[in-house]
């Protein structure tokens, strides 16, 4: 294991000084990834674990992290989709409120301008009753029946002058 130490060591910090200047000269802290060291190193993360008292101690040195995996990244993860998709329903239910408004209002504007269903039917019903000579709603005679007061105003040919 000696002659595997000797190669190994000097390629593992070198790889880890490089990375660490790196990240002194971008300003940002560094934390070691074994992933991005075995990639440097073109070798696998396996064997890095047979060197980790080393790596250990060089990252002491320079008093580094090593990057863990706890599960801390993938809760923070989740947390930020929950809370995007918390905002997003929040988003939707405001535009389904002021839909449902503008809905309420058009279905107010409509009611307000239409006319009754008695108004609708009625012309029918009075046309039957007349034929029959009996109600068809209600089989009253049909001379009982008032004629519907009209509210159009009839202009004589005198006042359009």
């Amino acid at each position: 294991m000696r002659k595997t130490c000797a190669k190994w060591h000097p390629r593992i910090e070198a790889a880890i000084r490089k990375a660490h200047s790196k990240a002194t000269k971008e300003g940002t802290p560094f934390k070691l990834s074994m992933t991005a060291l075995a990639k440097e190193l073109s070798t696998s993360r396996p064997t890095l674990y047979k060197h980790e008292p080393f790596i250990e101690a060089l990252l002491h040195r320079l008093k580094a992290e090593r990057r863990r995996v706890d599960g801390q990244a993938a809760i923070d993860l989740l947390q930020d989709q929950l809370h995007r998709k918390d905002q997003k329903i929040s988003e939707l239910e405001a535009r389904n409120a002021a839909l449902m408004r503008d809905l309420q209002n058009i279905f107010d504007h409509i009611y307000g301008a239409s006319v009754t269903a008695g108004e609708l039917v009625e012309a029918v019903v009075r046309k039957r009753s007349n034929e029959d000579g009996r109600c068809v709603l209600c089989e009253a005679p049909v001379e009982g029946i008032p004629p519907r007061k009209n509210n159009v105003v009839k202009l004589s040919t005198k006042d359009s002058t």
